[in-house]
């Protein structure tokens, strides 16, 4: 498809599109990006940062600024969650951890059942271990607890919905909480 064009009936306007290459490589970056974009909305959650600029909650800034809701800066939140997780566990740094972990696939899994397998994986490993071979563990720890989770699933179990530890134990509170 390289070399192909798109033009725009009404304005004419001609669009070069997408080799395949280029496709993957401005995909792993949007990941990386929203990757990055879930730690600072983090952070903005953590340190309050609706507060600072008079918003009476957590909901309502989330809506104005980036127009997204309740449940969704959530899962933001949580998968926030789980690059840090990744990150304290294993050593590597954050942005390999979002390469290797997308944030659908961050969902499915259970934070608790990651840290232990995680703990496990990494504990004999000294702290000259290359990076490498540090981000080659962490992948065979993901595709082993989602292979797990899709095995799960497939048995009638748990479909991964809702992986522990996601809900807010202040979400729908009183709102005094500023959510």
């Amino acid at each position: 498809m390289s070399g192909d064009t798109l033009v725009q009936p009404d304005t004419g306007e001609v669009t070069v599109l997408m080799d395949a290459a280029e496709a993957e490589e401005k995909t792993l970056k949007a990941q990386s990006y929203m990757g990055m974009v879930c730690v600072l909305v983090k952070e903005l959650h953590d340190k309050q940062a609706w507060k600072a600029l008079g918003y009476p909650s957590w909901v309502a800034y989330c809506k104005d600024r980036f127009n997204v809701g309740k449940s969704r800066s959530y899962q933001l939140i949580g998968y926030a969650e789980t690059i840090a997780l990744g990150t304290k566990a294993t050593g590597l740094p954050e942005s390999t951890i979002v390469d290797s972990l997308p944030e659908a696939d961050a969902r499915r899994i259970d934070r608790t059942e990651l840290a232990e397998l995680l703990e496990q994986a990494y504990a004999d490993l000294s702290a000259d271990t290359p990076i490498t071979t540090r981000r080659e563990l962490f992948a065979a720890v993901i595709d082993r607890v989602l292979a797990d989770k899709n095995t799960n699933t497939e048995a009638g179990g748990d479909d991964g919905s809702t992986p522990a530890g996601d809900a807010d134990p202040n979400e729908g509170g009183d709102g005094a909480s500023g959510h």
